[in-house]
C-alpha cells in the first residue's frame, strides 16, 4: 500500500519550509528522500511544495474556472497524473494542506481532513500527520486522532511557527523538520 506524509497548518505556518527542510528539494516532483536509517534507507517521494488547496485555487486561474465543489478538487487531485502514478509505483506522498480550506464567492475548497480522507477512501497509507502551530488541545488534532485508520503516535503537533515578518519566537523549518522526523522515524 502507498504511503502518505501530510505537513499541515494554517497559511504562513512554514509547511513549504519543513518540506524543503524535510526532504532537501525545491521543486514538486518525484524524489528520492533519506526516511529513516540514514542515506542507505531511501524511498522514492512525489514531494509537493505548495499547499493542495492553493495549488487549486492557482489551476482554477490558469484555466479561468471558478472551482465550488469539495468533491471536484479531491478527485482532481486523486486523479492527477503523478498522484496515480505513485500509488501504482508504490512511491509515497508528501503533502501540505491547509488546515481549513476556503469557503467564499470565488472557491470552496476542502479542508485538510477531506484530503486525508480522500486518500485513505482510495487506498493510500496515512502514515505520518504533522499539524503546524497547533497544540493537541486544539480541535483539529482532536479531530484527526478520532479517525479510525490514524495512528495518534504518528501525529506530531507543532506551536510556534507562525511566521510574518515581525515574529521573533517561531521556531524555524529545520528545527520543525527535526521534530517531524523523530514522530515519523525519518532518522
Amino acid at each position: 500500500m502507498s504511503k502518505v506524509f501530510v505537513v499541515m497548518g494554517d497559511p504562513n505556518t512554514k509547511k513549504s519550509s519543513t518540506i524543503r527542510a524535510l526532504t532537501g528539494v525545491q521543486l514538486k516532483g518525484l524524489w528520492q528522500v533519506a526516511m529513516g536509517g540514514g542515506i542507505s534507507k531511501t524511498e522514492t517521494v512525489q514531494v509537493y511544495i505548495s499547499s493542495l488547496q492553493e495549488a487549486a485555487i492557482n489551476e482554477a486561474k490558469r484555466n479561468s474556472v471558478r472551482p465550488n465543489q469539495t468533491t471536484y478538487w479531491n478527485t482532481n487531485f486523486i486523479k492527477q497524473p503523478e498522484v496515480m502514478s505513485a500509488k501504482t509505483n508504490k512511491y509515497s506522498l508528501l503533502i501540505p494542506v491547509w488546515v481549513h480550506g476556503t469557503n467564499n464567492r470565488n472557491y470552496h475548497l476542502p479542508d485538510g481532513v477531506d484530503y486525508i480522507q480522500t486518500l485513505h477512501q482510495n487506498g493510500w497509507s496515512i502514515e505520518g500527520i504533522s499539524i503546524l502551530n497547533h497544540t493537541q488541545n486544539s480541535k483539529i488534532y482532536k479531530q484527526i486522532i478520532s479517525l479510525p485508520y490514524i495512528q495518534p503516535t504518528k501525529v506530531i503537533t507543532i506551536a510556534d511557527t507562525f511566521q510574518t515578518k515581525h515574529t521573533v519566537n517561531s521556531k524555524s523549518a529545520n528545527q520543525i523538520a527535526a521534530s517531524i522526523r523523530s514522530t515519523w522515524s525519518w532518522l
